[in-house]
């Protein structure tokens, strides 16, 4: 009998095409929402949360931003962990090359950090994003660079490749800074040498920014692309500060108790926190954000699917209704036969729920295609990594 039925309903599909079509076109697009959405959306936080996987591999915590030297006494003073501190102090251009008919230009953020500085340093994808790296060749920042003022630098490996290709430690990066007197005068310019002493692993970021830049310049989709790069110093006597663009983070790593720690942050910092003029992130932090907005653009799906799912189930009413109407005279001749109200029932059931199903069905598997090739597509776009 079920067998009957769903022979009758593929027959009703394929004599009303039209009808059909728009009958299962609502729940396929309910489906494809909610399976392409929640694919999609869980594939993008998914990459959120591993940006901040640092953060709980080192019992990490950032403090943002260091206004001034006073701040900076009091974490270290109030807190039983010290800060290392990263301060963003100039921003200069490393060199340009012309590449595949196009140019890149290779711009450098540089950094001072402070002697607590303990193998965890920025990406440059954002202000609260670090790694752990390790160290490929040389050596890093010793007391004596601190205390000497050093002209020293290190770099990460990707850095050391373009600009000497191999054997950077011992090399020298050189820069000019013009310099201005107090009425705005033009003194004379003032240059700069780094010595290379150390080569880190390259941020998984840094070398996607790079390929990704390479590739469009390839593919002729660009003629110029600009690639940002890190490079570290010791401290600011090296360097100009470029106070439009300065901006100091201070780093707690290793934190026994998160939970004493924040607590007694939240006690000695009120205060600041309360007038906005201080921030603090730890992988909790960071991790309920990221939820909450993941929680926030489930339910904004989730409403859209059931209005969607709404107007489709309306519509198949209309469907099995003028359906009816149609067949009256078949309906007749069944009853007429000896076919009870329940077994009529039926066939119509059955006919709804085959459009339910087989709407849903393809619903979902051409969500899931959507999803998974915009998924490719972002990903080679460099919108984010999976």
């Amino acid at each position: 009998m079920l067998k009957a039925y769903m022979l009758l309903t593929v027959k009703k599909l394929t004599d009303k095409k039209l009808q059909s079509f728009l009958t299962l076109f609502g729940i396929a697009v309910a489906a494809m929402i909610l399976s392409g959405g929640l694919i999609f959306s869980d594939s993008y936080y998914y990459s959120e949360f591993t940006k901040y996987d640092v953060y709980e591999t080192r019992d990490l915590a950032t403090v943002s931003p260091v206004a001034d030297d006073a701040l900076v006494r009091d974490l270290r003073a109030n807190l039983d962990t010290k800060p290392a501190l990263f301060s963003r102090v100039n921003r200069r251009t490393l060199s340009t090359a012309e590449l595949h008919e196009g140019t890149m230009q290779l711009n450098t953020d540089i950094y001072t950090v402070s002697p607590q500085v303990d193998a965890v340093v920025p990406t440059g994808e954002s202000g609260d994003t670090y790694y752990s790296p390790s160290l490929i060749e040389g050596r890093t920042f010793e007391e004596e660079d601190y205390t000497n003022k050093n002209s020293v630098v290190m770099v990460d490996e990707l850095t050391a490749t373009l600009l000497f290709e191999e054997d950077a430690v011992g090399e020298v990066i050189e820069f000019q800074y013009p310099q201005f007197d107090a009425a705005g005068n033009r003194l004379p310019t003032k240059e700069v040498a780094l010595e290379i002493i150390g080569v880190y692993e390259t941020s998984s970021y840094t070398l996607k920014t790079y390929h990704d830049a390479k590739e469009r310049l390839k593919d002729k989709e660009s003629d110029f692309e600009d690639v940002s790069l890190n490079l570290f110093i010791p401290n600011t006597d090296i360097i100009p500060v470029d106070t439009t663009n300065a901006y100091t983070q201070a780093v707690f790593t290793d934190i026994s108790s998160m939970d004493e720690f924040l607590q007694n942050f939240y006690e000695t910092f009120s205060t600041d926190i309360a007038l906005g003029e201080l921030d603090i992130n730890t992988y909790g932090s960071l991790a309920n954000q990221l939820q909450n907005d993941l929680q926030s653009f489930r339910q904004q799906i989730h409403v859209l699917v059931i209005g969607v799912g709404i107007v489709s189930a309306l519509g198949i009413m209309n469907t099995l209704f003028f359906s009816i109407k149609e067949r009256a005279r078949e309906i007749g001749i069944r009853k007429a036969i000896g076919a009870s109200k329940e077994a009529i029932l039926s066939q119509f059931m059955v006919e709804g729920i085959f459009y339910g199903m087989f709407g849903a069905l393809f619903g979902l598997v051409l969500g899931m295609i959507i999803a998974l090739i915009g998924i490719l597509y972002f990903r080679n776009m460099g919108a984010y990594n999976l």
